[in-house]
């Protein structure tokens, strides 16, 4: 299931708590399984991916779940697309790619989903940007696969004011 459909799974709940904060760009999307039910929901999204027809995304009898994932980088996807919201789900275990697309993006929401500080998602540096520059505004609990511990989280962009009110 996990290779058809996604590391994560994704809710009504979790669609109802975006909703609004949207278009989205979404990096590292795989298969296209996020981007297909966003849509199918009636959200606006662009997904991106690296390698996203890489076979270990997918079995040689599957297909992809959306034909039109844009082949780029995050940082490129990031820099190329502007959006007001970043779908992160399941960056890669310990590889930088996740927070440098996320210290580039601009727009004014985060939707992480994966395992928070110490679980087997990005590196600690996306977490501790996170943590530090970004303000929680909600978590929201999805299905998990046995044996992992994953969630989704919208953040949103701390604005900080200057002395003369200027952001």
């Amino acid at each position: 299931y996990k290779r058809h459909y996604s590391w994560a799974v994704p809710t009504e709940e979790l669609f109802n708590a975006i909703r609004g904060c949207g278009p989205f760009l979404e990096i590292g999307s795989g298969i296209g399984y996020w981007a297909h039910e966003m849509r199918l929901h009636g959200l606006s999204v662009t997904a991106t991916d690296s390698l996203p027809r890489n076979p270990q995304y997918f079995e040689k009898d599957s297909s992809l779940w959306i034909q039109d994932i844009l082949v780029m980088d995050a940082v490129e996807a990031v820099k190329k697309i502007p959006r007001p919201a970043l779908l992160v789900s399941w960056p890669s275990y310990s590889e930088d790619w996740a927070y440098k697309a996320l210290m580039e993006f601009k727009g004014r929401y985060v939707v992480y989903v994966g395992e928070g500080d110490g679980g087997c998602m990005a590196n600690d540096a996306f977490h501790e940007e996170l943590h530090g520059n970004w303000t929680e505004v909600k978590e929201i609990l999805i299905p998990q696969w046995p044996g992992l511990h994953d969630c989704a989280w919208l953040y949103e962009r701390v604005v900080v004011l200057d002395p003369q009110g200027i952001v």
